[in-house]
């Protein structure tokens, strides 16, 4: 009885395969002692050939008295796998689901290799082969058949529908599909084929009948008859058009993609969920100080100024896992050794089905951003230390709204606590008499982001009601990520007091002066009188005495 090896990986596979055969020959299942056998036929599978090739050139070898040849059982979609690697070790090829009558043809046909004669039905011949034309008839791929010289012997429906001409128009010719400057190649392929080799996927560019040319892909395999002497060529080919123009639209994405990734001129590192290495950008190099090679599958954990820190980030990545991408600021240690503070934007990479693959970490050298916020955190708590203790009040509003207040504010108000009137709107504290001039300066202070130096005097409303005078200036600023500002009041109620009193005595001095001077222009007026009767007096005198003074010389004369 013959013995067949059966080296399967796949048990659907094994078991199929093995009730087929069970009582016509004798079954071998693989195991660590089968090279040191010999078979008759060894019927192996795809999962079993990819780790152990050289087992099985092992076993053929090991045959030294006879050929023993190898059936393989693969998936019409495991096409790829037969490479010139694999193929060379193999005999013939079946396609799950297996068919009993096909697997028998086929097993004894290997052993007939080995002179043995089976004799089939001609009925199951003429099955098998109108089971074949079908298969081929009905596949996507063009699939035509060729003659050791080239002639074409087959001519599928796809084959017509790809190329253009009918079946009855090619078949009995020459291969009209072959540019002629390629010739070379087609004759080439043929050489390599008769001579037992087979082709799997390879690029070509054909012509159709409309004198086109398109890209496309080939798979051959030679024909063999019942001696296993090779008659011929049997070939697929698949047009592979709107690949190549994804490909190359896929091509321009990756350079578009990598120019960008390398013109961004902060540091992009790209790793697995694992955080292990992928890529990096120039600026990374620039920044950290290593290249890809120094990096590329590495954890990123020596890249953190401590463990501290690479767990920090790992400890947001999972807190926000799958969620939006999301910025935090952790320590990174540069390759000389110096650290700096990296703000890190966090990106996931997710494949079609949209699981997590891994993260891009865009990170940005910000030491002179924090030195800045030192500062200015410095600086605002100086500012903060005169203003808390400056005598005279001093309020933010940004939006038209209290934001802070000093103590002398609070004073001011009347209230205990800046509480009382943060977030409160600033125009409830303004005398109504003072609204319209009072929303002219806070819009140029806010919006047209203008000084208002211009002292002003108007009323407050304190917080039990009462009024205070005061005068204002302000100057613009940002305060919490808000336009606003500062506001510096004064209180000027004793001024506006003592001005008040002032006016009062003037209003005063002045009625006494209007008074006295009524009662002089009186006694002038009286004076003016007698003076004047008194004139008139002394002139009717004056008259008088020269009228007695001419009466004399009158009675003189007589």
């Amino acid at each position: 009885m013959k013995r067949i090896l059966l080296a399967v990986d796949d048990e659907k596979i094994f078991s199929s395969v093995k009730e087929i055969l069970t009582g016509r020959y004798e079954i071998c299942p693989f195991d660590s002692q089968a090279t040191d056998k010999e078979y008759d036929l060894c019927i192996t599978d795809s999962g079993f050939l990819s780790k152990h090739t050289e087992m099985l050139q092992k076993l053929k070898s090991n045959n030294e008295n006879k050929y023993l040849p190898a059936l393989l059982v693969i998936n019409l979609n495991e096409a790829e796998f037969l490479k010139d690697d694999i193929k060379k070790y193999i005999d013939d090829v079946i396609t799950t689901p297996v068919d009993e009558d096909e697997l028998l043809f086929r097993v004894n046909r290997l052993l007939g290799i080995n002179n043995t004669v089976i004799m089939y039905s001609q009925e199951f011949l003429e099955r098998s082969k109108r089971l074949q034309e079908a298969m081929v008839e009905c596949m996507p791929l063009a699939v035509y058949g060729l003659d050791e010289k080239g002639v074409v012997l087959s001519w599928n429906r796809a084959a017509e529908k790809m190329f253009g001409w009918r079946a009855e128009e090619v078949i009995g010719k020459r291969l009209p599909i072959v540019p002629p400057e390629k010739e070379d190649e087609f004759r080439s392929f043929v050489r390599r084929i008769i001579s037992g080799e087979s082709i799997v996927g390879v690029g070509l560019r054909r012509r159709r009948k409309d004198g086109t040319i398109f890209d496309c892909r080939l798979s051959t395999a030679p024909i063999r008859d019942e001696k296993n002497k090779i008659i011929g060529i049997m070939a697929a080919m698949e047009d592979i058009t709107e690949e190549k123009r994804a490909e190359k639209i896929i091509q321009e994405s990756e350079q578009k993609f990598r120019t960008l990734f390398h013109s961004i001129r902060d540091a992009i590192l790209i790793a697995d969920t694992d955080r292990n290495i992928i890529d990096c950008n120039e600026a990374f190099t620039d920044i950290f100080g290593y290249s890809l090679e120094d990096i590329k599958g590495k954890k990123t954990f020596y890249l953190y100024e401590n463990m501290q820190q690479f767990e920090e980030l790992g400890e947001a990545i999972k807190s926000h896992y799958g969620d939006k991408p999301f910025n935090y600021t952790v320590n990174y240690k540069r390759k000389d050794g110096s650290v700096f503070p990296g703000e890190t934007g966090v990106f996931y990479l997710r494949d079609t089905q949209g699981n997590v693959t891994g993260f891009i970490g865009l990170i940005r050298d910000v030491s002179e951003r924090v030195k800045r916020e030192k500062k200015l955190k410095e600086s605002e708590e100086r500012f903060r230390n005169i203003v808390e203790g400056a005598p005279d009040p001093i309020f933010i509003q940004t939006d038209k709204k209290f934001s802070y207040l000093n103590p002398a504010a609070c004073r001011l108000f009347g209230i205990k606590s800046p509480a009382e009137l943060i977030g409160e709107p600033v125009m409830d504290r303004f005398h109504p008499d003072y609204h319209e001039i009072a929303i002219e300066r806070i819009r140029a202070l806010n919006e047209r982001r203008r000084p208002v130096h211009d002292l002003l005097e108007l009323r407050f409303i304190r917080a039990d009601g009462s009024e205070v005078w005061v005068e204002t200036a302000g100057e613009p600023i940002v305060y919490e990520d808000k336009n606003g500002a500062l506001v510096f009041v004064r209180d000027i109620s004793q001024r506006k007091a003592a001005e008040d009193e002032l006016r009062k005595l003037k209003d005063n001095l002045e009625r006494q002066v209007e008074e006295k001077t009524k009662e002089l222009q009186e006694r002038v007026a009286e004076l003016e009188r007698f003076h004047e009767a008194t004139v008139n007096r002394e002139l009717r005198m004056k008259e008088l005495r020269e009228e007695i003074k001419r009466l004399k010389v009158g009675i003189d004369r007589k």
